[in-house]
């Protein structure tokens, strides 16, 4: 049996160019930021580790790792990270320690559900891939239309009531805002309609009575939408949008109707509906008049509830015993000026929150009972489910009896995306445990607790390099050569270092994962379409996500429109343009990969290593030089060590990708018994000695600075007690964000 030091995986110079890959993308993400940003490093480091493996059949599938790579690692994009490590470095005994263990609970995070994603290719014979690229596909360009269209749309239309900013009750309606529909109009009409269709309505009396349900529910769903637009067209009109009352998307963001703790939950929600049209498509609609029928009932019957409700003070109970404020109501703050640990729009239109909430429950319902979620369409079913009921549960619920402590919120006053991220990555855990993807869970579990421990122990080795000449150290600050060495940017090297430690994270997972798993190939249908559309999303979806952002920073050196040449009635705006330009010069490559589906072209390898080393490099190179020009109209010397030494360590990169990859080795796969009792004792093992060096750390940096913070003593790092960051310095509608 091939011992663990021979694996090709985990030899040095392999571990050593995934976590350079890593390192790569994770300083390039600093710039680019989010999820989009997050993507860049787990295709890099999913490709190089693909390719290092000695696994023929994973550089078959190199294309799968380099996107479910990075989608994989784009998760953790969405969490606020800094906040747990400022806590990390604060003079406070207690936020020191938290700071040290919430930052390892953002490494697991993002880390797990990285190795996750990086793993899910190598688990999944082919035609579970082939099926599973539809409702991925579906489900993403639903998330982009929820995102460029769906979304702005809402949070511009969706006026916001002056009685908000007047001061007003929760959940309470607000006189001269939202004009709601009058019942009695479109009863009367369905009544009509029902009448008319009585004789013509054919089958049994339970089937003749669905019939006129459903109309009675479309009519009068139709009715109530020709009121709301005619009621409130005039007050659209008069109060403007949001883009015209100043709330844009940065400082003001928390006015918006869809602000919930800064999280991401519409795009869960938009995912959620993705899978569930998934559904309904591969289903070819069968049963969907059920869905119309559960629909109606389950609007109607919230909308009466919530009357009723109304009617005898149940509603105010309800607002007394789950709405909170965000923030410390001892404040001398106006009550009215906190936001809440529900979504703005629940104040702002609280009388549709019965026929809204019931509408969902009638959805919920019918597609419990006829949803199939065919081609693993259930695995998205479980992430987007697991981000919005840890997300309920934990900031939103579970903050109601722990408001003294500033809720169960992981870096108060910034995003609770952490809280979603969790439910994700433990619903991924549970799906593939219980439908045979065990290795995955085994490289989630390792990627976890090794990229967790790595995240934590970074900022504390941060803490310990910058000892020499620090000026919390130092009363009359540095000086000489401590003093440059001091004004380095230290964030890009941590950052840096984040990623490298993430990378060996990976590199383990992947690299002990090619023992367990067994090749998959052979008889399995191939089909190309799945790898075509991959390679598309890599090199040019996920590039285009993040240097379109460059076209803000050329602001001061690009003119915000231009006139197209020869042609003075055509001008566009440089975002335009830039589109554009990335369309053309896509399109011809793109042209180019479907001749090749039918007529092989002699520029395109035929060896799979050498093809997926053209995925990286290019995919490598892009983002670098993008990266460059991204830095370069303010560049200075502080960004020698970010984009100099991200392109010093591309040049290496670039090297070792080339250099590295070697003939398939043949690995004498051991899959073991049962991953559900190895995954177990691996958590039960690693997690007591990874919590013990926390504390270690935690301690020793209190040591050895003193009563003094690690960061500047005029940023807060408290999370607990009196002067803590959320008391003092909480959200108001009327502030700013931060």
């Amino acid at each position: 049996m091939m011992r663990w030091r021979d694996l090709p995986g985990l030899q040095p110079g392999a571990v050593f160019l995934i976590a350079l890959s890593l390192s790569i993308g994770w300083g390039i993400r600093g710039n680019f930021g989010h999820e989009s940003g997050a993507m860049i490093a787990g295709v890099l480091a999913s490709v190089a580790a693909c390719l290092v493996s000695g696994r023929e059949d994973w550089r078959h599938r190199v294309a799968f790792f380099a996107l479910f790579g990075g989608l994989g690692w784009g998760f953790g994009g969405s969490i606020s990270y800094m906040y747990p490590i400022s806590f990390g470095g604060s003079e406070q005994w207690q936020s020191c320690i938290y700071g040290f263990y919430a930052t390892f609970l953002v490494g697991v995070l993002w880390a797990g559900i990285g190795g996750m994603g990086a793993a899910l290719p190598a688990v999944m014979d082919r035609k579970q891939i082939n099926d599973f690229m539809v409702p991925t596909l579906f489900v993403l360009l639903v998330m982009a239309l929820s995102n460029l269209v769906i979304q702005p749309w809402l949070e511009d239309a969706i006026i916001v009531p002056e009685t908000v900013y007047l001061g007003g009750s929760f959940f309470m309606p607000s006189p001269g805002g939202f004009q709601g529909p009058a019942w009695w109009p479109g009863f009367t009409a369905a009544i009509a309609v029902c009448a008319l269709l009585w004789h013509r309505l054919k089958g049994s009396g339970w089937r003749r009575l669905a019939g006129l349900a459903l109309a009675m529910s479309l009519v009068m769903a139709l009715s109530a939408g020709i009121q709301v637009w005619l009621l409130n067209t005039r007050t659209i009109l008069e109060a403007g949008t949001l883009a015209e009352m100043h709330m844009d998307s940065t400082w003001n963001r928390h006015q918006s109707p869809l602000y919930w703790y800064d999280a991401d939950w519409f795009s869960a929600l938009a995912a959620l509906v993705g899978v569930c049209l998934f559904d309904l498509w591969d289903r070819r609609f069968a049963g969907g008049r059920y869905l119309v029928l559960f629909a109606g009932l389950g609007a109607g019957g919230g909308a009466a509830v919530y009357a009723v409700f109304s009617a005898l003070g149940i509603n105010a109970f309800l607002a007394r015993t789950l709405v909170i404020v965000v923030g410390d109501p001892n404040r001398p703050f106006s009550i009215f000026s906190y936001l809440s640990n529900w979504p703005n729009f629940a104040h702002y239109y609280p009388q549709h929150l019965g026929w809204l909430l019931g509408l969902g429950l009638g959805v919920g319902v019918y597609f419990y009972y006829w949803g199939a979620w065919r081609r693993e369409s259930r695995l998205l079913l479980y992430l987007a489910g697991g981000w919005l009921l840890a997300f309920l549960l934990l900031p939103v619920l579970g903050s109601i009896p722990l408001q003294f402590m500033g809720g169960f919120r992981l870096t108060p006053p910034r995003s609770d995306d952490w809280a979603g991220i969790l439910g994700v990555f433990i619903a991924g855990m549970l799906y593939c445990r219980r439908y045979g993807l065990g290795g995955v869970t085994l490289a989630g579990s390792l990627s976890g607790l090794i990229g967790g421990f790595s995240f934590a122990f970074v900022p504390f080795l941060r803490a310990l390099l910058r000892m020499p000449g620090h000026p919390a150290l130092n009363p009359g600050g540095p000086s000489g050569l401590w003093a440059h060495y001091q004004s380095a940017n230290w964030h890009s090297i941590m950052e840096q270092l984040h990623g490298f430690g993430h990378g060996i994270a990976l590199a383990i997972a992947l690299g002990v994962l090619a023992v367990f798993v067994k090749p998959h190939e052979g008889s399995q249908e191939r089909k190309r379409w799945p790898e075509f559309t991959a390679i598309v999303l890599v090199l040019f979806f996920i590039t285009f996500l993040n240097v379109c952002k460059n076209v803000e920073q050329w602001a001061d050196v690009v003119p915000a429109s231009m006139k197209m040449p020869l042609v003075g009635t055509l001008e566009f705006s440089a975002s335009t343009w830039f589109l554009i330009t990335w369309i053309v010069l896509a399109a011809p490559v793109i042209a180019l990969m479907t001749v090749h589906l039918k007529r092989p072209l002699p520029i395109v390898p035929t060896s799979w290593t050498a093809r997926g080393q053209v995925i990286y490099l290019a995919f490598l190179w892009i983002m670098v030089v993008a990266n460059f020009e991204r830095a370069l109209v303010h560049f200075h010397e502080n960004r020698l060590v970010t984009e100099w030494v991200i392109i010093v360590n591309a040049a290496l990169a670039t090297f070792l990708i080339v250099f590295l990859p070697r003939d398939a080795a043949i690995l004498e796969t051991t899959e073991p018994e049962s991953c559900r009792s190895l995954v177990r004792r691996l958590w039960l093992g690693a997690l007591p000695v990874i919590l013990c060096a926390l504390l270690l750390m935690a301690v020793a940096s209190r040591i050895l600075y003193g009563d003094a913070p690690f960061e500047s003593k005029e940023i807060n790092h408290k999370r607990w007690g009196e002067e803590a960051q959320w008391r003092v310095n909480p959200i108001l509608k009327h502030g700013t964000h931060r």
